[in-house]
């Protein structure tokens, strides 16, 4: 993989606040071998119902997207140094003021590689954190909620 502009300028960036959450529509590529790529329109959303996440939504041009949820701490580290494991990894192209952040996700019998645009991330996560602040995500989580629906009595069969 190369580093270089995953097409930042040429990026779609819309978004929308105001309610409890907000997206950005990004033109990431798909990395395909040492010098291919393919165009990917796909879309960052945040909630705060599930403040810790951000769900990226992958092919929204076609009729049934494919969403990955993604740890919005993650995300955040990943614009600085390599981060994650597992089905998820982010790494920057650089450690200061990434121009690109590169997005390995890893399925069960297939892994991709997305150039996303760092710049456009950033703003996303900025969005996100005026709407749930970085250390203030319990406060937006129902835990009194969740518990009493885990404790909820089954109906009978």
């Amino acid at each position: 993989m190369r580093p270089g502009a995953a097409g930042s300028a040429a990026s779609d960036f819309r978004h929308r606040v105001g309610g409890p959450g907000c997206e950005v529509v990004l033109h990431m590529e798909a990395v395909v071998g040492e010098t291919s790529r393919i165009p990917v329109l796909g879309r960052l959303r945040f909630s705060s119902r599930e403040p810790y996440s951000v769900f990226l939504d992958n092919h929204i041009d076609l009729p049934r997207p494919v969403t990955w949820v993604l740890s919005r701490e993650l995300l955040s580290e990943g614009l600085h140094t390599p981060v994650g494991q597992g089905d998820v990894s982010v790494f920057p192209d650089r450690p200061e003021q990434a121009q690109v952040l590169y997005l390995i996700l890893r399925g069960l019998d297939v892994a991709a590689v997305l150039r996303l645009p760092a710049a456009d991330v950033r703003r996303f996560l900025n969005m996100a954190n005026r709407i749930v602040p970085k250390g203030r995500e319990g406060e937006h989580l129902d835990l009194d909620g969740l518990l009493a629906l885990l404790l909820r009595p089954e109906p009978p069969v």
